[in-house]
């Protein structure tokens, strides 16, 4: 909200700093094309950009019950079971359940991958491979409103030796 107030301020500032000095035309137009520009960045900001972070608590979305990744998928020096594959790249690989609506049988399974704000958690106590997906709320304040804007986090709760770096492909 202060963002704002203040961008349009300026921009109102820099609006009559341009008629001031429109007798030199290069600085009286580079004063007008800002005195334009500023408000409609300071509303963009004001009203989407997340200037006051996140929230510290984060809502899970999403559970997603992690299945072994097949054979198709071969690591060097890996043999066994193995949940999540990690590239050169830190892309996450992860392969996960879902119901088939065109078969009988109704079951498949999709490969997916994720590359930003990840996190792993090994545990030799862990009995159910997941992957628990959190979003957290920009933070609104008097600097933004934060319209529509969330940070997602994935976290695989997984046992340990089952995360796989250095995947290759056949």
């Amino acid at each position: 909200m202060l963002t704002i107030i203040i961008g349009v301020g300026v921009g109102i500032l820099l609006y009559y700093l341009a008629i001031e000095v429109i007798f030199n035309e290069d600085f009286g137009t580079f004063l007008f094309v800002f005195a334009i520009l500023v408000p409609i960045l300071s509303v963009i900001l004001g009203l989407f950009a997340p200037l006051q972070g996140y929230q510290k608590e984060a809502i899970l979305k999403r559970e997603i019950e992690l299945v072994s990744l097949n054979n198709s998928t071969a690591s060097e020096g890996h043999g066994g079971l193995f949940y999540v594959s990690i590239s050169g790249e830190n892309a996450y690989s992860y392969r996960y359940e879902v119901e088939n609506k065109y078969e009988v049988s109704g079951k498949s399974y999709v490969v997916d991958t994720v590359t930003e704000n990840v996190t792993e958690i090994e545990s030799k106590d862990c009995k159910k491979p997941v992957l628990k997906v959190y979003k957290r709320k920009a933070k609104k304040g008097i600097w933004t409103f934060s319209l529509g804007e969330s940070k997602t986090e994935y976290v695989f709760y997984v046992p340990e030796g089952t995360i796989v770096r250095n995947v290759k492909l056949n």
